[in-house]
């Protein structure tokens, strides 16, 4: 039984961890259909603080990752690791600047949270090099309606400027599909944490539907483990009630006895051999009267009566 109630503790553990994980990704789910994009969390109750603070718009304070959209899909993986924390940054303007940092100052910010100040910006796309087709920014998609796209378009050109390749090229930053990354310089760099590997934790693009759809297929899968567990906690509960019947009528069983006294066998053995020598010695005398007859039907009565419980 002891076991049996070490495997329930340990199953109501385990019950405890998904229901929790379960309102998690309700309330992510819930959050996501309220909101286009896909940063959750303390990220965004902080985007959240600001545009109330400045009396302003998500549209107005966006994050950088709302206006990006990987294109190349072969390469999704590689380059939300790649521009995860640059996607991070909450685009500023220049006018709020003040009271956001006083926002920040003010309050004990959970976590890494990074503010790009916007002070306007003049593209000089007819002064630049037509880049090659495998460049990190022709495998993107950039919001064209908002006013920032042309500038965080000039950032990543500037910043990262990788070539998504199958394989690392000469005196150039390559990015592979598998997220390998080869600086011109001859470092490279491979991140494998799971938490950028994940779709879940995919933050680029302007809509969040592919990312609803990963947490629904996530709630799912918790909820078939949250049926498994109470399924099994059903059966031990049920082991446990078994067993304890079963030690209850043991018990009962035992002190059923507790009035009567051991029986000792060999006192029954001897008693009845002394009971057959007799009836052979009173027989061997041949003797007719009638006590003798009954006092031989006496004794063979209780011989069979010894003989009775000595079988018992």
């Amino acid at each position: 039984i002891e076991r049996l109630n070490d495997a329930i503790r340990n199953e109501k553990n385990q019950l405890e961890q998904l229901l929790s994980e379960e309102n998690e990704v309700k309330k992510t789910l819930e959050f996501l259909a309220q909101n286009k994009h896909n940063i959750t969390g303390n990220l965004a109750q902080i985007r959240e603080d600001i545009v109330s603070l400045c009396k302003s718009s998500t549209e107005e304070i966006p994050f950088v990752a709302e206006l990006i959209k990987v294109d190349n899909k072969s390469f999704e993986t590689a380059i939300e690791k790649l521009l995860h924390q640059f996607g991070q940054q909450l685009i500023v303007p220049e006018k709020y600047s003040n009271q956001v940092k006083k926002y920040i100052e003010q309050n004990q910010i959970e976590g890494y949270v990074s503010i790009l100040i916007y002070n306007g910006f003049t593209s000089l796309d007819e002064l630049k090099t037509e880049l090659q087709s495998q460049h990190l920014v022709h495998q993107l998609q950039f919001k064209s309606e908002s006013i920032y796209s042309k500038w965080i378009q000039d950032l990543i050109e500037q910043n990262f400027s990788f070539y998504c390749t199958t394989e690392q090229l000469e005196s150039q930053n390559c990015l592979l599909e598998n997220g390998m990354i080869y600086l011109e310089n001859g470092n490279f760099i491979q991140d494998n944490r799971t938490e950028f590997t994940k779709k879940e934790q995919f933050i680029l693009g302007w809509e969040n539907i592919e990312k609803t759809n990963v947490f629904y297929h996530d709630l799912k899968e918790v909820k078939s483990k949250i049926e498994e567990v109470q399924s099994h906690l059903t059966q031990l509960h049920s082991n446990v009630s078994e067993q304890e019947k079963k030690k209850e009528n043991i018990f009962n069983l035992q002190h059923s006895f507790e009035q009567f006294n051991e029986i000792d066998a060999s006192e029954i053995e001897q008693e009845w051999h002394n009971k057959q020598r007799l009836i052979d010695a009173i027989s061997s005398e041949n003797n007719s009267t009638e006590h003798l007859q009954n006092e031989l039907k006496r004794i063979q009565d209780e011989l069979n009566e010894l003989s009775q419980k000595e079988i018992n």
